[in-house]
């Protein structure tokens, strides 16, 4: 899935249509480039974790499933 994400809408997580690794943070915001790159970490795991044949086959990978399980997921916040 991440491959067609990256092809359809670009990167799977961008900062003011940049990678967060090239965004500039002034001195006291600097630990929030490290927060993009652990969400993009973090969106990767989903992405490359789930394939296309998951998808079609209408199952979910067990690592990905289980985030679902959680009630609190479920919720806008």
């Amino acid at each position: 899935m991440a491959d067609v994400i990256r092809a359809v809408d670009g990167p799977l997580v961008s900062v003011y249509g940049l990678r967060p690794e090239s965004v500039a943070y002034g001195e006291s915001a600097k630990v929030l480039q490290h927060v993009w790159i652990a969400a993009r970490r973090s969106l990767r795991s989903v992405f490359e974790g789930v394939s296309i044949r998951d998808l079609a086959d209408g199952k979910l990978p067990d690592a990905v499933a289980e985030m679902t399980a959680d009630e609190d997921a479920r919720q806008p916040h």
